[in-house]
């Protein structure tokens, strides 16, 4: 009898993982929709005036100020949301007929099985909600290690692992590994040109923003998303200190181990 559940369950574990998905992050959107007010529901709405998109797709990976670019959105009116959930699995159609906007999320290793390798699911966002507007933020490489690796947890008191699975799943990410942060790099960097590829004859349709240095990014989102309006000052969430010298180092010892040229070393794109 132990027999047969076993193989149940493992014929549809793919399946029980994303219905344990869908209601986990159901009753988290349930809530957000039903339950916050947000104090900003006052302020000129995005239906006060012109828009030229029907979503906005925030498809940067995490820890490039994805969090403030929600934030602006809601200082803009637009109904926006910041999570990991949105873009997993077919049951959301709910969460995309109440928000705008969209952000958070991606992956952390490149899946060469996967269409964009694992990371937000481009084309099928284009391909489900025509009109649509996508913003692909960005940050300098190096920084951007630094801040990944402060949210996985690395300390000063760090010990490094030597050898890591074969194959990396997505709860590996938070692995302390010299190898690790090298397949960051290359997720980000095959994501980066795949998203390139997709959208190169459609330049009105992708917005490349690295909020950290553009000092009119905001001004940039709003004429991208054709709104007509007095830029707000760019609201800074979820910021990191990442001038740390022993973080720096680690992330040298990466850079030189892949054979990553100098040069590319604080590039955004």
């Amino acid at each position: 009898m132990k027999n047969v559940i076993y193989f149940v369950f493992r014929k549809h574990q793919a399946e029980l993982e994303e219905y344990s998905l869908f209601w986990g992050c159901l009753k988290r959107q349930v809530k957000n929709i039903f339950q916050n007010v947000d104090p900003r529901d006052n302020i000129e709405t995005a239906e006060d005036y012109s828009r030229n998109f029907n979503k906005v797709f925030c498809i940067g990976l995490h820890k490039t100020g994805t969090r403030s670019l929600h934030e602006l959105f809601l200082n803009l009116g637009l109904r926006s949301t910041h999570n990991t959930c949105w873009d997993k699995g077919s049951l959301f159609k709910f969460v995309y007929w109440h928000y705008d906007c969209f952000s958070d999320g991606g992956g952390h290793f490149w899946n060469s099985e996967l269409e964009f390798g694992g990371n937000h699911r481009v084309r099928l966002l284009d391909t489900s909600y025509p009109c649509s507007k996508f913003i692909l933020t960005a940050r300098n490489l190096d920084s951007w290690l630094i801040s990944k690796m402060i949210h996985a947890g690395w300390t000063p008191e760090t010990e490094m692992i030597e050898k890591i699975p074969q194959r990396l799943e997505h709860d590996h990410w938070k692995l302390k590994s010299i190898d690790v942060i090298i397949q960051w790099i290359i997720n980000r960097n095959k994501y980066h040109q795949r998203v390139l590829d997709y959208f190169g004859d459609r330049p009105n349709d992708l917005l490349i923003i690295n909020l950290s240095k553009d000092k009119n990014c905001v001004q940039n989102v709003l004429t991208f998303l054709g709104i007509q309006r007095r830029p707000p000052a760019m609201p800074w969430e979820g910021r990191s200190d990442t001038d740390k010298s022993h973080y720096k180092e680690i992330v040298k010892k990466a850079f030189l181990k892949m054979g990553l040229r100098e040069s590319a070393w604080s590039k955004d794109i």
